[in-house]
């Protein structure tokens, strides 16, 4: 990366380390003075690459294009474009371009107004399906790697001893030599206070096995399903599987230590150690985010990895049933009122815009909330609980718009519109109240 123009895609698939080796990467690149980056610019591509820079406020201003958010007619894409032509030493980091084939095709088409720009692209993706970058294939750890990972993360195993190492080869079979599940079991044993054969015995017993295939949305028995079982049997209390779930609802996005404690309030986490030691389990990952500019100093922030996010949104669907969901769900929309109204009107004793603030709380956790109301009831078929999570899904519905979260509110009642009128019937009142509600928006 030296000199030159270079676009670098790294492919892979989910949770294998891409995102990760590129803040490790830049990180370094950062402290060394040989690489002359003036400015780093980091965008959240998942959805679309234009989507990616309109919801990042922090960087529209840093380009000076905070009008284009209420801008209606201009092409937006285009104006983002000319912005960062006129940035010297930049690197843009697109990261987790989409592998959907749909999503995957509107991206492609975004980027080939960037093939211009003189600066250094690295993009990130589970897809491969990307013209006009040098590719470069993220794969699996070998063996003899995948046992030290195990072994680094694993503090009950200070020795490589001969039968030790055995039951480690088993583990790394059953696990796939998957990056983040490797991290995940080593740091089990750890939690669970157990020795490497102990722990294959436990995973044989829960028939633990991970299909190494990109983890597609109705795919079963991919990384999703495996580390939702490693959850279930990590040996973390029940408050900490809870903090998870509710940390879940953040939707992956890296945020500051105090904002997850602020986020999840006093009396849900009354010490803060418990957050410490949900991040020594590795469920709760530290990250580093990068500055902007190359002269700020990088800052720690925290995130859920988005496949486990997915795996703990999975399991939370299967342990948590009837009232019990609805519960949690009731006093997770208390808190997201109570979050919403802090963000308001001041943030560190000073005024924020209508789009700071809607900022803080679309990205740390709706749109996540709105897909656990919509598995919560298109999973559901029993009457009884059914309408108990419906009513409380228009709940919800209703906060979305009074906020204006139109698009949000708009797509959780279309994933579940029909299931509703299947199984409630077109007659009953909390069809008819989502329906009223879909029309409103």
């Amino acid at each position: 990366m030296q000199n030159g123009q270079r676009h670098i895609l790294l492919y892979g698939m989910g949770g294998i380390g891409k995102t990760e080796l590129v803040s490790y990467c830049v990180h370094r690149w950062n402290r060394d003075s040989y690489f002359k980056f003036n400015s780093i610019v980091h965008i959240d591509c998942s959805i679309d690459v234009e989507t990616g820079f309109l919801t990042s406020y922090s960087v529209l201003e840093q380009l000076g294009l905070s009008r284009l958010l209420e801008d209606k007619t201009t092409n937006k894409l285009d104006e983002i474009i000319q912005s960062l032509n006129h940035i010297t030493g930049l690197l843009l980091i697109l990261d987790n371009l989409p592998w959907q084939e749909d999503l995957l095709n509107k991206s492609s088409n975004q980027l080939r107004g960037f093939k211009t720009l003189p600066c250094h692209i690295i993009a990130t993706s589970r897809s491969q399906d990307y013209e006009r970058f040098e590719k470069f294939h993220i794969d699996l750890l070998s063996i003899e790697h995948c046992v030290d990972l195990f072994l680094k993360h694993s503090e009950t195993v200070k020795e490589r001893e001969t039968d030790f190492l055995n039951d480690i080869k088993e583990i790394v079979k059953l696990a796939g030599r998957h990056t983040l599940t490797i991290q995940l079991l080593g740091k089990t044993t750890y939690w669970k206070n157990c020795n490497p054969y102990e722990l294959l015995e436990l995973l044989k017993k829960y028939q633990f096995h991970i299909d190494t295939k990109v983890p597609y949305e109705d795919s079963r028995d991919s990384v999703n399903n495996a580390l939702g079982k490693i959850f279930s049997l990590s040996g973390l209390t029940v408050e900490q599987k809870e903090i998870l779930y509710s940390l879940s609802l953040m939707e992956s996005k890296e945020v500051t230590f105090d904002t997850i404690a602020e986020w999840l309030g006093q009396d849900f986490v009354t010490d803060k150690s418990i957050l410490v030691s949900l991040l020594n389990s590795g469920w709760l990952q530290k990250s580093v985010l990068i500055s902007e500019t190359a002269n700020k100093k990088n800052i720690q922030f925290y995130k859920l990895h988005e496949v486990v996010g997915h795996a703990i949104h999975s399991e939370f669907i299967n342990t948590y049933l009837s009232d019990k969901r609805a519960d949690f769900l009731y006093s997770i929309i208390v808190r997201l009122k109570s979050y919403y109204s802090k963000f308001d009107t001041h943030k560190n004793g000073l005024q924020l815009t209508k789009q700071q603030r809607k900022e803080q709380l679309v990205n740390a956790c709706l749109p996540a909330l709105a897909s656990y109301f919509a598995s919560s009831v298109c999973l559901t078929e029993e009457l009884k609980t059914l309408e108990i999570f419906t009513r409380k899904m228009n709940e919800f519905i209703i906060f979305c718009q009074k906020q204006g979260f139109y698009t949000i509110a708009e797509n959780t009642l279309e994933k579940s519109i029909s299931h509703i009128e299947k199984h409630l019937s077109n007659s009953n009142m909390n069809y008819i109240n989502t329906l009223a509600n879909l029309a409103n928006i």
